[in-house]
């Protein structure tokens, strides 16, 4: 199963993932923040190449959010669990569109890598759809 993670109400990335999907006839399951279970993120970060940095919002980004969050603490001096704890209880610090299934991840909006998600027939004629688009 596909799964998509969005933590706003609306998210022009997440609709584009949506209509694909659907124009493809490929499951998915939206997951929101009340959704987002302990076992996902931990399937997460086992197929992820770079683990939380490669999930959560930069501190750059998140300035605001980290402070409040972390306040002075090392991020690199917390457990796992303790991590994904805290991400539970503040998903915003998780980097959205988060599409995943059994073995595949893609953190963030790319439509070319959107098409692992899709049956290798679909993919070429995806990839024919966006080479059309481009020209």
């Amino acid at each position: 199963m596909i799964r998509v993670f969005k933590n706003r109400s609306y998210n022009f990335a997440i609709e584009r993932i949506k209509k694909l999907f659907d124009d493809y006839h490929v499951s998915y399951e939206i997951l929101t923040p009340t959704r987002l279970k302990r076992e996902y993120i931990l399937h997460i970060l086992k197929i992820s190449d770079n683990g939380f940095e490669q999930i959560m919002v930069s501190k750059m980004k998140g300035k605001k959010l980290y402070d409040q969050v972390f306040g002075d603490e090392d991020i690199e001096k917390f457990t796992v669990n303790e991590m994904i704890d805290i991400l539970l209880i503040n998903p915003r610090l998780i980097k959205t569109p988060i599409i995943f299934n059994d073995t595949q991840l893609l953190v963030g909006y790319d439509p070319d890598g959107i098409r692992l998600f899709l049956p290798r027939i679909r993919q070429r004629h995806f990839k024919v759809q966006q080479e059309g688009r481009a020209k």
